[in-house]
């Protein structure tokens, strides 16, 4: 059965710009990400912004057949987009502020 999480992740200050542009950009390479969602077993995947007074923040759910596999394949992966997507998350998100969101319900 497909399991999911989504957690709310602050993003480093200053680096907002940054991370939009890096995901924006990934509609123009829809079969790179295509073959990683189908390799890592990934069902379903949402970005989103949240601004605040207290920073900006992303909301990130996925959606997975698997997702401890999910994680194994995507940090072993050697595919570009998959390298620069670590790249990106290193540089842009703060892992210190990252929590875990209660899912109430999925249909």
């Amino acid at each position: 059965m497909p399991e999911s999480e989504c957690m709310r992740i602050r993003l480093k200050t200053g680096m907002t710009d940054k991370f939009l542009a890096w995901a924006k950009q990934l509609p123009n390479r829809m079969d790179e990400v295509k073959i990683g969602m189908h390799e890592q077993g990934i069902i379903a995947e949402h970005i989103f912004l949240e601004r605040s007074t207290e920073g900006d923040f992303i909301v990130f759910y996925v959606k997975a057949d698997d997702l401890v596999k999910t994680r194994d394949i995507f940090q072993r992966s050697q595919r570009t987009i998959d390298v620069e997507f670590r790249h990106i998350v290193d540089e842009t998100w703060d892992r210190s502020q990252v929590s875990r969101l209660e899912p109430v319900m999925e249909l």
